[in-house]
């Protein structure tokens, strides 16, 4: 039997309250998803797990068009930092919560894989 590769995902964040803001990201792995989960329940009672947070969001971030100053901030973890904290955060908090908001009534990916945030997966056949 030959091996079925799994494609890497990405997905589009978009933001109501924030008209023009792009950001991608990969889709992380399920682990990474659920230590996440576990890091933002957390609040920020948990400083260590806050920068685990914030690092991984920085890991998986592809692009966005953000602008400081008129001047692009590069998607990077030292940009993400440059940020202020409250932007930061619903950054990341949209990223958590489209991660793990999986419709099963969601339309397939596109054809390069992509898919909107909160839509990161197609149901499984039933077997």
């Amino acid at each position: 039997m030959s091996g079925y590769e799994v494609e890497q995902q990405t997905a589009r964040l978009t933001f109501n309250d924030m008209p023009g803001l792009e950001v991608r990201t990969t889709i992380p792995p399920l682990g990474d998803l659920l230590d996440m989960l576990e890091l933002a329940d957390k609040g920020t009672a948990d400083a260590a797990g806050v920068k685990r947070l914030f690092a991984s969001f920085a890991q998986h971030l592809i692009e966005w068009n953000v602008t400081q100053a008129g001047k692009p901030v590069p998607a990077t973890a030292a940009g993400l930092h440059r940020l202020p904290v409250r932007f930061a955060i619903s950054l990341i908090r949209k990223w958590v919560e489209g991660m793990a908001d999986v419709d099963p009534t969601s339309p397939a990916a596109s054809p390069d894989g992509e898919m909107p945030a909160g839509i990161p997966v197609d149901p499984l056949p039933d077997r």
